[in-house]
């Protein structure tokens, strides 16, 4: 049996204490892509999309590329500029056709006017448009300010592991295989998340340095246990000043 696999990044990390907005020039200038060209700019990239497209192809899953939104980290989009990139969304999503399965990277930080948990905002809008019963996967910047909204949408999300940043492609290549194997009916991932009251400074929060390291071979244990598909630590922005800021732990695991 075939299946087909959308393709959605929507990124963006927003510091709401600039007093200048980002506009939808802002991803104009930087990433706004719609079809084909989503798979051109992402695919040879060290990044998660890459990881989606190059994981699919493996396992021999068709990818179909959708919309490729990301613009450099400033304010708080504006109304209008969420308008046109979900216009934009929505567009690509009715032209689709049918799908069995949905890959999303966002990346957890996207403040907006209308909306400070955009991500969940978003994310909510795909969830309605694919039903409850097909899966949706995906990628986040561990700077993200997790909302329950985020994993309310979504079956499974896999941070990176690691700041500064350099597992992207393979969190890609995780969230992809996962997919392949709901579709295939091996497995049936469920998340959940815990909220501690806890927010780490920016400056201390590199993965391989005291406190983070512990926490990080923590989670390697964590993620070995039968029946867990995956474990994040997720380690929040402090510069989004949101109801939803702080760090977060989400696990994904096998049925329960």
């Amino acid at each position: 049996m075939s299946f087909r696999v959308g393709v959605i990044a929507l990124q963006h990390e927003s510091n709401t204490f600039l007093p200048q907005p980002t506009t939808l020039d802002a991803f104009r200038r930087d990433v706004l892509l719609r079809g084909d060209a989503v798979r051109e700019f992402f695919a040879p990239a060290h990044h998660e999309v890459g990881g989606f497209f190059r994981r699919l192809a493996a396992l021999d899953v068709e990818a179909v590329p959708l919309f490729g939104a990301r613009a450099t980290p400033y304010g708080a989009l504006t109304t209008e500029c969420v308008h046109g990139l979900m216009d934009l969304l929505r567009e690509e999503l009715e032209h689709a056709g049918d799908l069995d399965g949905l890959l999303v990277a966002p990346h957890g930080a996207a403040v907006s006017d209308p909306d400070p948990d955009f991500d969940g905002d978003w994310l909510s809008v795909v969830r309605g448009h694919m039903g409850p019963s097909k899966p949706i996967i995906g990628t986040l910047d561990p700077h993200a300010n997790l909302s329950p909204r985020m994993v309310a949408a979504t079956d499974a999300l896999f941070a990176y592991r690691t700041n500064p940043h350099v597992d992207q492609l393979a969190r890609g290549q995780e969230a992809a295989e996962l997919m392949v194997r709901t579709l295939r009916g091996q497995v049936r991932p469920v998340q959940a998340a815990v909220y501690p009251p806890l927010a780490i400074n920016i400056e201390r929060q590199c993965t391989a340095e005291a406190p983070l390291a512990d926490y990080v071979h923590e989670l390697e244990r964590v993620r070995a246990r039968k029946g867990i598909l995956g474990a994040s630590l997720i380690l929040g922005f402090p510069y989004a000043d949101v109801p939803e800021m702080g760090s977060s732990l989400l696990v994904v695991a096998e049925g329960d």
